[in-house]
């Protein structure tokens, strides 16, 4: 696994599954460094986690969660939709482009796409908001 560096305040990610191996393993890969694990089991508690917090990235289980991950898509704006699925083909990557999500990651997680994806996804959400943020994100193979 690669070496990850983060300088600043912690990157927000919301985990969105009902499957609590999947917190598990977004925990266990992010665990040594400051990006926040925040956990949602399904669109309503997503919705009131992003009112509150600041979130840059959400990982939505489209295998355990029965609500259409495009409901998240325009709440949790400007944040990055990265879907995940164990069935994740080239029909749910090029529907979930389609619908506005960042990108799509087949699990179970390879720990060097999964940080790869979530600090692009990152970059991309700051881009969108306009703001540079102190936060230094490094991932080196």
């Amino acid at each position: 696994m690669g070496s990850i560096r983060n300088d600043a305040e912690p990157i927000a990610v919301l985990s969105i599954s009902k499957d609590e191996h999947d917190h598990a393993s977004l925990q266990n890969v992010f665990g040594h460094v400051r990006w926040v694990i925040v956990k949602a089991t399904d669109v309503a508690s997503a919705r009131s986690v992003l009112k509150k917090e600041n979130i840059s990235v959400v990982v939505f289980d489209c295998d355990s969660i029965s609500d259409d991950w495009r409901k998240i898509v325009d709440i949790a704006h400007p944040a990055s939709i990265i879907v995940a699925s164990r069935l994740a083909d080239d029909r749910l990557w090029t529907d979930a482009l389609a619908g506005g999500a960042w990108d799509v990651l087949p699990k179970p997680f390879q720990t060097a796409e999964l940080l790869r994806t979530v600090r692009c996804a990152w970059e991309h959400s700051r881009r969108q908001t306009g703001r540079r943020s102190k936060n230094v994100v490094s991932v080196a193979s």
